[in-house]
C-alpha cells in the first residue's frame, strides 16, 4: 500500500516533476538512468 493518494503522480507531473515512480524498488534503476543521462548530456 502506498502512502500517496491516487492521482498524486499526475499532480507532481503537472507541477513540473520530470520523473515519478510507484514502487521504491524502482528507485535504484531510476537513479542510474538519471546519472547516465547527466553524464551523456
Amino acid at each position: 500500500a502506498s502512502h500517496c493518494p491516487p492521482g498524486h503522480a499526475e499532480r507532481l507531473r503537472a507541477a513540473g516533476a520530470g520523473l515519478t515512480f510507484d514502487d521504491m524498488r524502482q528507485l535504484p534503476e531510476l537513479v542510474r538512468r538519471v546519472a547516465a543521462d547527466a553524464q551523456t548530456g
